[in-house]
């Protein structure tokens, strides 16, 4: 792509399945190019978290996100922390999720109120953690880019989730939290204490389960879901994404995702649109529900009505990295 294209700055990522203008596709390349009078502003840098993978040859290229985001930020008129979240979007991809991603994310809410959005890149289900980030003509792993936008003609951003809230709360009382692994709720074996709230016997306890009752941090009514990976030994649960002692988790049911994107997305473009495109991430794990429901075509017309594409991911970018979420950009 970035020899055929040599003028145009081209980025990307390995995925899980992909889509484009209201199809879903798998083993297939998609892109959308925007041209330069799309933007008022538009900047890139890359993060890699192993110095040897900077190259010689590129001055966007950087070993610490403070360092690359003050790169995006140096031709601004004024600092990043002062920009309008309403008219700067961010757009962020990252290779897995990890302590390196999320620390990405951190400094990344340290210096800017603008929204992030974007996603964790995938490997076609194998999740052998040999996903890769692509910028101009390169391949990276422990990485992430990020790109600065100001869209000429506005934005507006939507993230959806197909869930609905219980009133069973778990407290995260120890972690692992470089691994991102509970080891207690509420002062107990954190898969005990799980399985009893969702009444499953601990030990058959799998992935269907955990995909059913996802747990999420809930921010003024609204979830940002973590989703679990497995259970470790000695009865502790993976998530994938970050949990810190002391915090507190709602239980979710799984509830229908077409439905619900559809809804969403129907009443974003009453209210805010007509809009010009779409960059669309969408967790791997929707995409089985989808599959499972038999609604996957269903699903990707809700795409086609304007230019888009999209790819099933393995966390969501949304203020910080979410899981079994559908992160969007909508330009105007």
């Amino acid at each position: 792509m970035h020899d055929a294209f040599p003028d145009a700055l081209t980025i990307g990522c390995s995925t899980a399945g992909e889509g484009i203008n209201g199809e879903i596709l798998n083993h297939s390349v998609v892109a959308m190019a925007m041209s330069a009078d799309v933007f008022s502003y538009n900047e890139f840098a890359l993060v890699v978290g192993d110095k040897t993978d900077v190259p010689p040859d590129r001055k966007d290229v950087f070993t610490t996100t403070r360092d690359a985001m003050k790169y995006i930020g140096r031709n601004l008129e004024k600092p990043l922390l002062d920009l309008d979240f309403r008219e700067y979007v961010g757009y962020l991809l990252t290779d897995r999720i990890s302590a390196f991603s999320e620390r990405v994310m951190d400094v990344v809410g340290e210096m800017t109120d603008v929204l992030f959005l974007g996603g964790v890149a995938g490997d076609d289900y194998k999740f052998t953690n040999d996903q890769r980030i692509f910028y101009q003509g390169r391949s990276y792993k422990t990485a992430a880019l990020m790109c600065l936008w100001k869209p000429v003609n506005g934005f507006s951003v939507l993230k959806t989730e197909a869930v609905d809230l219980t009133n069973m709360s778990l407290v995260v009382t120890k972690a692992d939290e470089e691994n991102r692994i509970v080891q207690e709720f509420d002062g107990r074996p954190a898969a005990e204490v799980y399985a009893e709230k969702i009444g499953t016997p601990v030990d058959s306890m799998d992935i269907l389960d955990f995909d059913e009752n996802p747990p999420a941090l809930i921010v003024d009514g609204e979830p940002f879901l973590r989703a679990l990976v497995k259970q470790t030994d000695n009865r502790g649960l993976m998530m994938f994404a970050r949990v810190v002692t002391g915090m507190r988790l709602t239980i979710t049911r799984a509830g229908n995702v077409y439905e619900v994107t559809k809804a969403a997305l129907d009443e974003k473009i009453r209210r805010e649109g007509p809009f010009a495109a779409m960059l669309h991430t969408n967790c791997a794990s929707r995409h089985t529900a989808l599959k499972n429901a038999n609604q996957v075509e269903e699903f990707a017309k809700l795409f086609g009505v304007v230019p888009s594409v999209s790819f099933s991911s393995y966390g969501e970018i949304y203020v910080g990295i979410l899981a079994m979420t559908s992160s969007i950009i909508l330009f105007k």
